[in-house]
């Protein structure tokens, strides 16, 4: 998988079974614009939508996992993935997180790599 530049927030959210925290990526993409992450329930890696090439270019993301292998522990993607970080993975337990409406101020942005569902 290619790697992606995405522009993200980085939060801090803690478990609520152990109280660790823990940072979490957040996107925005805006119609056809940007980027959606999702997640591995395996192992909790991350990867980048393309939301323009997942719309004009396709196939629909449940198509495009059904042959794509997460990198980090192999496993299929095709009934093995979540949004993110709506739902997240940490030491194989999975988390939810509601991603705040307000989006925070462009200066506190950063650039993130993430593999990539769509480049090849």
């Amino acid at each position: 998988m290619k790697k992606v530049e995405v522009r993200c927030w980085k939060m801090v959210q803690y478990r609520p079974d152990t109280g660790e925290s823990h940072e979490l990526f957040i996107t925005y993409p805006e119609s056809t614009l940007g980027h959606s992450l999702i997640t591995c329930l395996s192992c909790g890696a991350l990867f980048a939508v393309t939301v323009d090439l997942e719309v004009y270019v396709g196939p629909p993301l449940e198509s495009k996992l059904t042959n794509t292998f997460c990198p980090k522990c192999s496993k299929c993607l095709r009934d093995n993935w979540a949004y993110y970080p709506e739902t997240y993975v940490i030491d194989r337990r999975k988390y939810s997180f509601e991603r705040p409406s307000r989006i925070p101020p462009d200066d506190e942005s950063l650039l993130v790599e993430f593999d990539g569902i769509y480049e090849s």
